[in-house]
């Protein structure tokens, strides 16, 4: 059976609404311009994005990453590409092939874009119902290929303001609304990857190397183990130099308290604890870096990113396969982004 890649564009262009005029359907490497794009809200596209794919719009709202949200409560909606259920973001995307303006880096800040509106999940109904019709198997294209969002093109993009945009708290978020949740006490694997990462922390503090590769890059650590008394062949040693600029690039927390006398919380991300509550697949384990972080954890796994404004540091934990009949061991990481929402004063 043939496999034909059918490129995003056209499957815009075949699942274009008939609300949109078929020139502006057939026409979307054309631009959109203040007096083209008509003023609306992300929500209104969001409830009915029917009526809006393929026409030039007019948006305002925080940029954060690749998305635009209308809001700092949109951070709690689901970040899943398949779910088409948030109403208060939208990706900014355009096809490979074409420029768009370019977008601001850095932490949040107010915007307005103007773009032309766009959906995966058309893109997606209608290459599946060309593969019922050919018989061929036909895939999407580009990031929707692994995603059913509604989007919007870039091709102006305007700042707003550079006022910084401050995190959720937990006083603002009720808790069951959070995305992080404090792990249960009886969670499966819980002690295990608790151990690993208090054994991670230290082990950065200590500049141990070998315990923190152990943790972070297990697959290294293993296959040092099969080579032992041997040399290690070009490839390990490569994965071994490439393993301690890793450990070298690590920020190291900037604790107050010694380990014993910090406070400490163990979270998971909600869906791990609805769906699968009594074993999660992922820890999250926060340390305060001062005396007292009541009422500043993190809300959001995106909030847990080892920013140095942050008041607490925080390593997640995971299964990780070793390979076949190598078994199952716990990874650690650590990592760090300084382009999130601004720590609240």
């Amino acid at each position: 059976m043939r496999i034909r890649l059918l490129i995003l564009l056209l499957a815009c262009l075949v699942a274009a609404p008939s609300a949109a005029s078929a020139k502006e359907a057939n026409t979307w490497d054309k631009r959109c311009t203040f007096a083209s794009a008509t003023a609306t809200t992300i929500k209104a596209i969001t409830l009915d994005y029917h009526r809006w794919t393929g026409r030039c719009v007019r948006l305002s709202g925080i940029l954060a990453g690749r998305h635009l949200l209308d809001g700092r409560k949109a951070v709690l909606e689901p970040e899943s590409p398949w779910d088409e259920k948030t109403k208060h973001r939208l990706l900014l995307y355009a096809q490979p092939w074409r420029d768009i303006a370019p977008l601001p880096k850095g932490r949040p800040i107010t915007i307005e874009v103007i773009g032309k509106i766009g959906s995966c999940a058309d893109a997606n109904a209608a290459v599946e119902q060309m593969s019922r019709d050919s018989g061929d198997i036909v895939m999407v294209g580009g990031y929707c290929h692994t995603s059913l969002e509604t989007y919007v093109t870039p091709d102006i993009v305007r700042v707003l303001s550079r006022a910084p945009i401050a995190r959720l708290t937990e006083a603002e978020v009720p808790a069951e609304r959070r995305k992080l949740v404090e792990a249960r006490p009886i969670s499966g694997g819980r002690d295990a990857h608790v151990a690993a990462a208090r054994a991670f922390a230290a082990a950065i503090e200590a500049h141990d190397e070998p315990t923190y590769r152990r943790l972070r890059h297990p697959d290294v650590a293993d296959d040092i183990a099969k080579f032992a008394g041997a040399s290690p062949p070009d490839w390990l040693r490569e994965n071994i130099r490439d393993a301690h600029r890793d450990f070298a690039r690590q920020a190291l927390p900037r604790f107050a308290l010694t380990t014993g006398a910090r406070e400490e919380r163990v979270f998971v991300e909600r869906a791990d604890a609805d769906d699968n509550g009594d074993s999660p697949d992922r820890y999250v384990v926060c340390w305060c870096t001062g005396p007292n972080c009541t009422g500043r954890w993190p809300v959001i796994p995106a909030d847990a990113d080892n920013d140095p404004v942050r008041p607490y540091f925080c390593a997640t934990t995971g299964a990780y396969e070793l390979g076949a009949g190598r078994g199952t061991v716990i990874e650690v990481e650590a990592a760090r982004r300084i382009d999130g929402f601004a720590e609240p004063d």
